[in-house]
Formats: C-alpha cells, sequence, structure tokens
C-alpha cells in the first residue's frame, strides 16, 4: 500500500482490497468460482463480516465479479486487465514455473505473506495471489524456486522486524515454508 500524504487512507484499503481482488482474478480461470482468503470488508453491527470473497472472471464482457457470502456484499470490476494488479502470465512476465508444492497455511500467515507483497518477484506474486481457501485453510500452489525466494523474503523481514510479534509471526510463517520446502526436495 502507498503511504502518499495526498491519498486518504480509506481510500489506500480500498484501492489495495480492490487490487487484491484483481490480482486473484487474474491467476484464476475464466468462468470458474474462486475461494479466496481475502477478507470481507463490511462490518454489519460494527463488527467485522466473517467471509471470504468468491470471485469468478467473465472474458466477455472483460470483468470481475465478486461477492462475499456470507453477508451477501459483492459487486463487478471492470477493465481490470489494463491494470497495474494484472498478474496473468501475458503481463508479467517470466511465466511462472509449474506448481510442484502445495503449502496450507491459517489465515494469519498468509496476512503476513501478503504483506510482504513489494518485495515479491512477478511469480512469487501469482503463487500468493493464486491461493485458494479450502475448510479455513490458505492452499497456496508455487514452484519450489518461487517457494525458496519466499522463504527467503520472509526471514529477511523478520530479520529486520522491530515488532517482537510480527518477528515471531513471520518465524512461524518460514517455519512451514522451510518444512514445505524439505518436503518438495524429498
Amino acid at each position: 500500500m502507498d503511504d502518499s500524504p495526498d491519498i486518504p487512507v480509506p481510500v489506500l484499503r480500498l484501492t489495495d482490497h480492490l487490487g487484491a481482488m484483481i490480482e486473484a482474478a487474474s491467476v484464476g480461470t475464466v468462468g470458474q468460482v474462486l475461494k479466496t482468503p481475502i477478507p470481507c470488508r463490511r462490518r454489519p453491527g460494527r463488527r467485522p463480516c466473517p467471509g471470504r470473497i468468491e470471485l469468478r472472471v467473465a472474458e466477455v464482457p472483460e470483468q470481475i465479479d465478486w461477492e462475499c457470502p456470507a453477508c451477501g456484499e459483492g459487486g463487478t470490476i471492470h477493465h481490470w486487465k489494463a491494470s497495474a494488479w494484472n498478474l496473468s502470465a501475458a503481463s508479467t512476465p517470466p511465466v511462472p514455473a509449474p506448481a510442484d508444492v502445495w503449502l496450507q497455511l491459517c489465515e494469519p500467515a498468509y496476512q503476513a505473506l501478503r504483506a510482504l507483497r513489494p518485495l515479491l518477484s512477478p511469480c512469487a506474486l501469482r503463487a500468493l495471489a493464486g491461493a485458494r481457501l479450502d475448510a479455513g485453510r490458505v492452499t497456496i500452489a508455487t514452484g519450489r524456486d518461487d517457494l525458496d525466494e519466499l522463504a527467503d523474503h520472509v526471514a529477511a523481514e523478520a530479520n529486520h522486524a522491530a515488532n517482537v510479534r510480527r518477528r515471531r509471526q513471520l518465524e512461524d510463517v518460514l517455519t512451514v515454508l522451510e518444512a514445505a520446502l524439505q518436503e518438495a526436495r524429498g
């Protein structure tokens, strides 16, 4: 998220939220419902909605339909292919390696990885954007090299984190990433 003083924080948060939806949709399959780990932004009764966003990409017209199944909030994003958040292989080279590692994370671990977004390569971003929600767990399919790069970024960020809670969270995520790498190496 950009920290520009000229743009109000609520606008930056909404932009980040819509950008996350575009990223997820751009690596998804046209016409298929994508169950993402992206939290709903609504606050019915001043409490966070527990729902997670579901997306469907349409090619004609070029749009992303999104909805929260918990509260019914939804909308449509038009002309997203020209945006900076489009991570489809045609718009952000290099083409990712085939997914040979399946990683399962809890949602806080996934959110910690999302916070590293500005540091990641296009391939690592695609892997993160392609995360899907399944039975309360976030599943990420990626290649070993991308997972290795992601682990390097998490380790570096953990080493430089001034906040003890954030450092522990990143170290916990790193443990999961390293275990998946170890298993992938066989």
